[in-house]
């Protein structure tokens, strides 16, 4: 699957990705805001990115701008119809990338995989992304002294950007 929207692009997670989501999810700025904060092993990388590919590949994205990698977002399935949506910008370009991303995560979530409920938690120092998840319509939950709980419900999506993604290929 592709689908574009601007100069943004998000496509499946492919072998060639391996490398680079490696040193993504151990860049220090992105290690800090997730859950487990620890650097990840290569061992550790290499079983979760042959589980992604051949397990799991409608879950695993990467987001590009002109072509270029430049993202991830990945789900968890909670329930039947609830998703959990990880998502990280690994190259900075611009502070809109970070709109782009969410907005294609739920979208994805809503319509590719048909999803009626997202949840996910952020952690309370990371203001980009609880910034972003309000203006997306998401819901924010103390869940803890660390952490949000956010949810969008499916029926309450707008699309907050005036965005409709196409599908240009499978």
């Amino acid at each position: 699957m592709i689908l574009r929207y601007k100069d943004y692009l998000l496509r499946n997670l492919i072998q060639e990705d391996k490398d680079l989501i490696y040193k993504w999810r151990n860049l220090s700025s992105i290690r800090n805001m997730m859950i487990n904060t620890n650097k990840i092993l290569w061992s550790e990388h290499n079983i979760w990115f042959e589980n992604a590919i051949l397990k799991e590949p409608e879950l695993h994205y990467i987001f590009c701008y002109k072509e270029n990698p430049i993202g991830y977002i990945g789900y968890k399935i909670e329930d039947e119809k609830i998703l959990s949506p990880g998502l990280y910008i690994g190259e900075k370009i611009s502070s809109e990338a970070g709109l782009y991303i969410v907005a294609f995560s739920i979208d994805v979530a809503f319509n590719i995989l048909n999803a009626n409920t997202l949840k996910t938690k952020i952690k309370l120092k990371n203001k980009p992304s609880i910034g972003i998840s309000k203006y997306m319509g998401y819901k924010l939950y103390c869940y803890d002294d660390e952490y949000y709980l956010a949810i969008l419900n499916k029926n309450e999506w707008k699309h907050k950007l005036g965005v409709n993604f196409k599908e240009y290929a499978k």
